[in-house]
C-alpha cells in the first residue's frame, strides 16, 4: 500500500460503494474493489479476485480481470487500485475507507470503556472523527 493515499480519495462502502460521491461503475469493479478494501492493504491475489468478482471463472477472466483494473485506474481514480506481486491492494489508507474508520472507532471506545480510570465516556473528538464516514440513510418507520 502507498505510505500516502492519493489526495481526495475516500471509499464509502456503507450505503453503496463509492469513491467520493462516485459510484463505481458496475457490480463487479464493485465487488472487486469491495474485496481489496475488506483485505485492509494486504493484497489480494488475482484468483481470489476474480472469485470474488465472478464466482465461476469464465474463460478468459484473468484478462476481464486485468482490463477492469486498467480502466478504474484510467477514470479519475489513478492510484485507488495498486499492483503487488501477482496480486492487487488499494493504494489507500484503511482509514479512508468508512468500513475500517467505524472498527477505529469502535475499538477506540471499548479501550474507553474498559480503562477503570476513566471517569466518563467523552465524546468530544468524536464527530471529527467519524467526518469520512458516509452514514446509510435509515428507512423510515410508522408509528
Amino acid at each position: 500500500m502507498n505510505s500516502a493515499s492519493p489526495p481526495g480519495l475516500d471509499l464509502h462502502l456503507f450505503g453503496g460503494v463509492t469513491l467520493g460521491s462516485t459510484a463505481l461503475p458496475g457490480p463487479r469493479a464493485k465487488a472487486l474493489v469491495l474485496s481489496l478494501a475488506l483485505s485492509r492493504g494486504r493484497p489480494v491475489s488475482a484468483a481470489a479476485l476474480i472469485e470474488d468478482a465472478w464466482g465461476d471463472a469464465p474463460t478468459g477472466a484473468s484478462t476481464a480481470l486485468h482490463t477492469m483494473v486498467s480502466r478504474i485506474r484510467i477514470n479519475q481514480w489513478h492510484g485507488l487500485i495498486i499492483s503487488i506481486g501477482t496480486g492487487y491492494a488499494l493504494g489507500i489508507e484503511p482509514s479512508r475507507i468508512d468500513f475500517w474508520a467505524v472498527e477505529s472507532l469502535l475499538a477506540a471506545a471499548r479501550a474507553e470503556l474498559a480503562d477503570p480510570t476513566r471517569p466518563s465516556p467523552s465524546t468530544g473528538s468524536w464527530p471529527s472523527r467519524t467526518q469520512n464516514v458516509r452514514w446509510p440513510a435509515l428507512p423510515r418507520t410508522r408509528r
